[in-house]
């Protein structure tokens, strides 16, 4: 998959998280406390599941993939 790491912020609560997919965590506050993230890939597009640390709500974020021209 290659090295993939994105600034979000969960949907409910909107506390911001930083996905590491190569590594399959996130992390959270100044700290940098670490949770678990699910990574699933689509023909076009990998799909970011993670528990948010802020409110314990479910959050999803679908990053596109750059196909070649």
């Amino acid at each position: 998959m290659g090295l993939l790491t994105a600034l979000l912020s969960c949907g409910t609560c909107h506390t911001p998280v930083r996905v590491d997919a190569a590594s399959k965590i996130v992390r959270h506050g100044p700290d940098r406390t670490t949770h678990p993230l699910r990574v699933a890939e689509d023909t076009r597009a990998w799909v970011l599941e993670w528990d948010c640390p802020g409110c314990d709500s479910p959050s999803t974020f679908t990053l596109p993939k750059v196909l070649p021209g």
